[in-house]
């Protein structure tokens, strides 16, 4: 599944991290992909500003993989602000949370999360449920190509 659409995931948890990237590498997905360890870090990555300016380095994603839980800013928040850019407003962003709260979900929902998926305990359910959704959000969905810095 390997080309040139990468994925940002949007993760403070180190070994939650490193569980997506082993996951990832298992189920065939072999994407670039670029990790924003706070909410402020991912919205300078998406909006191209700081440490994030040179595009080449840091390309706008194909996707986003959001947790909800993070520090400086909340993954509701990075999500509402990626949904009030033009330039990103169709980007996939793929909620990836331990929360089951109805609230976060149905404010996600409300934001305009593509998914919403509840982190599995077990990494092989993990790597299954990583190759599905990177499959479907890389290799089969259209995007427009309007898709920019926001």
């Amino acid at each position: 599944m390997g080309n040139d659409k990468s994925i940002l995931v949007v993760e403070d948890n180190d070994d939650d991290i490193i569980l997506v990237q082993r996951a990832l590498k298992k189920a065939g997905v072999t994407n670039p992909m670029s990790v924003a360890r706070d909410g402020e870090e991912a919205i300078e990555y998406l909006a191209g500003i700081g440490r994030f300016q040179d595009e080449s380095a840091h390309p706008v994603p194909s996707m986003v993989l959001l947790d909800l839980k993070l520090p400086k800013r909340s993954g509701l928040e990075v999500l509402s602000w990626i949904r009030s850019h033009a330039t990103l407003a169709t980007l996939p962003v793929v909620v990836f949370t331990t929360s089951t709260q109805s609230s976060d979900l149905e404010r996600a929902y409300a934001l305009g999360a593509n998914s919403y998926l509840q982190k599995p305990l077990n990494p092989d359910e993990t790597a299954r449920l990583l190759k599905i959704a990177g499959t479907y959000w890389l290799n089969h969905n259209l995007q427009p190509p309007n898709v920019g810095r926001g």
